[in-house]
């Protein structure tokens, strides 16, 4: 509501505004200067949130916090740690705690200063499939920085491997080919050992530069929960008695482009909670938390065209 919107961003407001412990700022710049050092010329950092409330095995908190690359200079360092910590209390990641159920946790926020990778290929790998849990790897990569992947501001090629196929195939299911036969199998082959050496499947950000496979990030899949099975097979036209009418005309006009499973992942329950299931709920629908809402089909959002029935019934109530 409007009163947490304020009171967030007044909080968010005093970290931007606030002056850093002069120590600490000594710190973290002596720190930078350090690792600089080792760096090629020229090379910048990332500067990445990381809050003690991420990657939950129910949670990942994806994109909730700021993350900031190709930083260069001790100054523009320090203010993005500031800018980091402010992220805790943006909006979208005050009301995500607070669907998460995690708001009675006082949370805090760790930042980590890393030197840049500058990937020739990017994107993240799946070791399930984050949409249908289906046995397989699903890979999604683009030219440059894994980051263009998980915004969603590149044309993605994405790779469907089964699990236990000994020469996955290169031909990828969308886009160019940009893997190797080798780096494909080299990829497969470590995702699958941190889906071992973390006990679930993970979803996993990396990329490639100089020949050389880096993993930059794995967190867990938070879709292949048993409390979202209902979800994903939603997701997927999986649901029993689907005869539901479904319009991409509002949805649609907000994402015009194919939206990857790791963007709708973020965006999808956040989207259908605030601009559907809360109105049907503030209108007293009896069925408000059961109905399907939200559904990706090629790629595309669609939205339950009941909804929109229910909150234009209103209307015919209200004499103009």
């Amino acid at each position: 509501d409007q009163a947490l919107a304020e009171a967030v961003e007044d909080v968010r407001r005093r970290f931007l505004a606030g002056r850093m412990d002069e120590t600490t700022a000594q710190q973290i710049a002596a720190a930078y200067d350090q690792l600089i050092i080792q760096a090629p010329a020229g090379t910048g950092v990332a500067v990445r949130s990381s809050a003690t409330l991420e990657d939950l095995p129910h949670a990942s908190f994806a994109g909730q916090g700021d993350t900031y690359l190709n930083v260069v200079g001790a100054d523009e360092v320090l203010d993005c740690v500031r800018r980091c910590w402010a992220s805790l209390w943006t909006e979208r990641a005050v009301r995500y705690r607070q669907t998460q159920k995690l708001e009675s946790i006082p949370p805090a926020m760790a930042v980590l200063v890393q030197v840049m990778i500058p990937t020739e290929v990017g994107g993240v790998a799946f070791s399930v499939h984050p949409v249908t849990g289906a046995d397989e790897i699903v890979v999604e990569a683009a030219p440059g920085l894994a980051e263009a992947v998980v915004q969603g501001t590149a044309e993605v090629t994405r790779y469907v491997v089964p699990k236990g196929k000994a020469e996955p195939s290169i031909a990828p299911k969308t886009g160019p080919t940009l893997l190797t036969a080798a780096q494909l199998r080299q990829l497969v082959e470590a995702v699958l050992r941190l889906e071992n050496l973390f006990g679930g499947p993970q979803d996993v950000e990396w990329g490639f530069w100089q020949g050389k496979l880096y993993i930059l990030q794995a967190r867990p899949i938070t879709t292949t929960d048993p409390a979202h099975a209902a979800a994903r097979a939603f997701f997927t036209q999986e649901i029993p008695d689907d005869d539901h009418l479904w319009t991409g005309g509002y949805l649609n006009e907000r994402f015009p482009c194919p939206v990857s499973p790791l963007g709708w992942s973020v965006v999808g329950g956040l989207t259908e909670e605030l601009a559907l299931r809360d109105p049907l709920r503030y209108l007293g629908y009896r069925h408000a938390d059961s109905l399907p809402l939200t559904k990706l089909h090629r790629g595309h959002p669609y939205a339950n065209a009941l909804a929109f029935q229910v909150f234009y019934k209103v209307l015919s109530l209200i004499h103009i």
